[in-house]
């Protein structure tokens, strides 16, 4: 994907060794540890207000949490 442009960034609750870990393992853009829900959305608000085009995947409650504010 990053040759077509697409950017996959990690953004997580889990602590930055973690987070670097599982970045690295998948090969992504980047990451962001540490967030909490509230984090989350604004960072995402921040991309989009970027421009960027933004799809979230995810496993936990503040998956749920984040798609009530975004939609």
């Amino acid at each position: 994907m990053l040759r077509d442009n697409i950017n996959i960034i990690m953004i997580t609750g889990d602590n930055a060794e973690t987070a670097k870990a599982v970045a690295d393992e998948l090969h992504l853009s980047g990451f962001k540890a540490e967030y909490l829900p509230e984090d989350k959305l604004n960072e995402i608000k921040k991309l989009q207000g970027e421009g960027k085009i933004v799809a979230m995947a995810g496993d936990g409650l503040s998956i749920i949490v984040l798609k009530a504010f975004i939609i």
